[in-house]
């Protein structure tokens, strides 16, 4: 059972809008091939940022034929590529910091100083990438660690309309659009993220597995992906080729 409230801010300024569940939630994903359980431990939705936090266990879905497994094994790989955990196990590759290595994999990473926004552009400079990642506790561990915000591009795939629609919702200057600007910005782009580091630095593996969630803040492309859009942490992009 979801339990829904509405409070007040720490400013008393806007309602922040948040959700429990006493109950494990069942998720069918079938597009994917998953049954999900979600163990939704906290939400929140205040003005246009939103933040879950939740534990999942994932379970296989019996495919009717080889072809429908062989459609979900296609799903998977496409919501991987482009993914935050896509990105964070590149970053611990060993060949991350060589030049162009992730451009090469359809990422392009920039440091900013703040969020671009319609009022305030952040002059971008090219992320040096070997000052992010240092080792961790554990020969599979590394902590990742930046200053400012990070924004990250993948150029091979353009953004779903569903999240353009989304953006423009909470984007305040879209209310001052003319037609030309409004459809420019309904048009596709490439999809694009920033994180900002909450904590000194965020531990994950060599999977890209992020181990505290709390340590980052995401916004953009990869704030709009949901539970729809999580692979289980077992999960590698190589499991169909050998099929």
């Amino acid at each position: 059972m979801l339990e829904f409230r509405t409070e007040k801010s720490a400013d008393n300024q806007a309602q922040v809008f948040t959700a429990t569940a006493s109950d494990i939630l069942l998720i069918e994903n079938k597009a994917l091939g998953y049954r999900v359980f979600y163990l939704l431990e906290s939400f929140q939705h205040f003005q246009d940022m939103i933040g879950y936090i939740g534990k999942t266990h994932f379970e296989e879905l019996p495919p009717k034929n080889d072809k429908e497994m062989r459609k979900w094994l296609g799903n998977r790989l496409k919501t991987y590529n482009g993914s935050l955990r896509h990105f964070l196990a590149l970053l611990t590759s060993q060949h991350a910091a060589m030049s162009g290595y992730l451009e090469k994999q359809g990422f392009l990473v920039y440091e900013l100083e703040s969020l671009p926004s319609a009022e305030h552009l952040s002059e971008p400079s090219e992320g040096r990438l070997a000052n992010y990642i240092s080792q961790g506790e554990l020969p599979f561990e590394r902590k990742l660690h930046f200053f400012n915000f990070l924004q990250v591009i993948y150029t091979r795939e353009f953004e779903d309309r569903r999240y353009i629609y989304w953006r423009l919702k909470y984007d305040r200057s879209a209310l001052r659009m003319n037609n030309q600007k409004w459809s420019e910005s309904t048009r596709p782009q490439a999809q694009t993220s920033w994180l900002v580091m909450n904590k000194t630095f965020a531990t994950i593996d060599t999977s890209g597995y992020l181990y505290d969630p709390l340590a980052l803040t995401v916004y953009g492309y990869w704030a709009w992906e949901n539970v729809a859009d999580l692979l289980p942490i077992e999960y590698s992009p190589q499991e169909g080729l050998a099929r």
